[in-house]
């Protein structure tokens, strides 16, 4: 039933009658057996309606391998909820690779449950990750050990995945930091992938292994660099990549095929649509995503390579925020990207462009912080919490690394973030109708600083549109404070302007006309800039005519 539904949702979603698809590819745990297979093919096109000459299916490790790589020769390894791979020496020629798993892949998730039993009831010694582990189960001698292990408490098959899956960020820190149980793990898993990876290569002949799954995906950066040198030794001259797309792109790339169509084409197609389509204009760097969820991954996955790399350099990292809704997308990708690599952003500062000030006897202060309104809302709520919610607490930004300019001493604001080295990225937002960037509306010098401003007409009725709960124009406040143009141009290092949504066609239309800075509109900072990108989605692409976008 639940598959059925899928199928439905997709021929709704694309505009397509069921009938008309030409192929459908399935891949489904449980179909691992040839002499079971056609029962199985059979029973699942009845299911779907459709005619069973027009169904491929096959282990979900064959959807995997088909969007990991679009190569003749390939072979992907994935662990997840469980290991799987699968290999081909041509296309259409997929093979499963111990699908049962019963050579026994080190399972790093299970072997550091089992370490813990261990150390608790004795026959391990006791260490920073088991002591981390026990506080985090709420176990704490052999009996509740005994319990654990037995079932009679955490270790039941419907809880198993979740504490497994729990069990990780413990063992990666412990792993980062050196310690000695936690290093004795991953170094078995390490060479257990490795030997893996050079029987499918052999096997298959291909030039490199893709590996994914949720289990590899999600350890630190520097597992993979070692994963990629044990692989090499174990096999020489064989390389070790992340899958280029997931199982659901794999799966309609193995339909296509199916139904006689250029599978190489379509994958390169979707590679080419995962990621930004860059081009040069006017100085900048304009990168063009197929929507803003896509947007906000791409330039996530940049930023946390710049973040990540000044924590290997051992410096603070700052980064420029807006509030409102332009970066929400990026905010929400950053904070799955780290809690996925296990990021540390205890070396991150944010930098708050503006927030809105309200009068209190007869002085301009920050809005009440809990207001919908509020940019120090905005920037603990919607930033801090977000790129927070999936590392432990040590790794995470400090709640004193929440910058903000402050009115009564605007220019401290400037030295602050001078004295931090500067910006290192600063994000930057666009008002739809008047182009303002933080609180800089129409006419804003491009030598202003941070300051206390009144906010014109234009901006306030761009922000009825951002902040939907203001019910008119009089609940929008009058004042704020911002950081100013020569602020974003003096002390940033590199920046990132970001339109995307076909509203916003007047905003990225007037940019391209401006050329360079134009006072008129604001946001045309982004030319007097340093390192300058523009960042936008199709929709707004094509419904400002600004660009030529290849669509295909």
């Amino acid at each position: 039933e639940i598959l059925r539904a899928v199928f439905s949702d997709l021929c709704r979603e694309s505009g397509v009658d069921a009938e008309a698809v030409t192929r459908t590819a399935v891949g489904l745990s449980g179909i691992d057996f040839e002499d079971e297979m056609p029962l199985q093919h059979a029973g699942v096109a009845r299911w779907l309606g459709i005619d069973s000459a027009r169904l491929s299916l096959g282990n979900d490790a064959i959807v995997a391998l088909w969007g990991a790589s679009a190569e003749p020769s390939a072979a992907m390894v994935q662990h997840g909820s469980g290991f799987t791979a699968a290999y081909r020496r041509a296309l259409g020629e997929e093979r499963l690779f111990d699908h049962l798993d019963l050579g026994a892949q080190f399972d790093l998730r299970t072997e550091v449950l089992r370490y813990l039993v261990r150390a608790l009831d004795g026959r391990a010694q006791r260490s920073g990750l088991s002591h981390a582990l026990s506080l985090a189960f709420g176990i704490s001698d052999a009996a509740q050990a005994d319990a654990f292990l037995r079932g009679r408490a955490l270790w039941t098959l419907s809880s198993l995945g979740a504490h497994r899956r729990m069990a990780m960020p413990y063992l990666w820190e412990a792993w980062l930091s050196g310690e000695e149980a936690a290093v004795s793990l991953v170094e078995k898993a390490l060479d257990d992938y490795a030997l893996a990876a050079k029987t499918l290569a052999e096997h298959s002949g291909a030039a490199s292994v893709a590996f994914g799954g949720g289990l590899i995906e999600r350890a630190p950066i520097g597992f993979w660099k070692e994963l990629e040198l044990r692989v090499g030794r174990a096999a020489t001259g064989i390389g070790t990549v992340r899958a280029a797309l997931p199982p659901d792109c794999g799966a309609a790339i193995w339909a296509a095929h199916g139904a006689g169509q250029d599978a190489q084409e379509l994958f390169s197609y979707l590679v080419r649509s995962a990621v930004p389509n860059v081009r040069r204009l006017l100085g900048l760097g304009v990168l063009v995503s197929r929507d803003p969820q896509t947007l906000g991954e791409n330039l996530a996955d940049q930023l946390l390579d710049k973040i990540e790399k000044a924590r290997s350099q051992g410096r603070r990292f700052v980064l420029g925020c807006p509030g409102g809704r332009s970066l929400k997308t990026t905010y929400q990708a950053l904070g799955r990207l780290a809690a996925t690599r296990f990021s540390d952003f205890s070396h991150l500062t944010i930098a708050m462009m503006d927030d809105y000030l309200v009068e209190d006897g007869g002085s301009l202060v920050h809005c009440d912080r809990q207001a919908h309104f509020s940019c120090v809302r905005f920037a603990f709520e919607e930033i801090r919490d977000v790129l927070n919610s999936g590392l432990p607490a040590k790794r995470q930004v400090p709640l004193d690394q929440v910058w903000l300019p402050h009115p009564e001493s605007p220019e401290d604001y400037d030295r602050a973030l001078a004295d931090a080295g500067g910006i290192d990225i600063f994000l930057l937002a666009s008002g739809a109708s008047d182009g303002h960037v933080a609180f800089n509306g129409p006419g804003s010098e491009l030598g202003s600083r941070t300051r206390v401003v009144s906010l014109p007409e234009s901006t306030r009725r761009d922000n009825l549109a951002t902040f939907p709960e203001f019910q008119s124009l009089g609940d929008v406040p009058r004042h704020g404070i911002t950081v100013g143009l020569k602020t974003v141009t003096e002390l940033s290092k590199e920046v990132a302007l970001v339109i995307h949504g076909s509203a916003k066609r007047q905003a990225l239309s007037r940019l391209i006309e401006c050329k360079q800075f134009d006072p008129s509109w604001p946001a045309s900072v982004v030319f007097a800039c340093k390192n300058p990108s523009l960042w936008t989605d199709q929709a707004v692409t094509l419904a400002s005519g600004a660009l030529r976008l290849d669509t295909n």
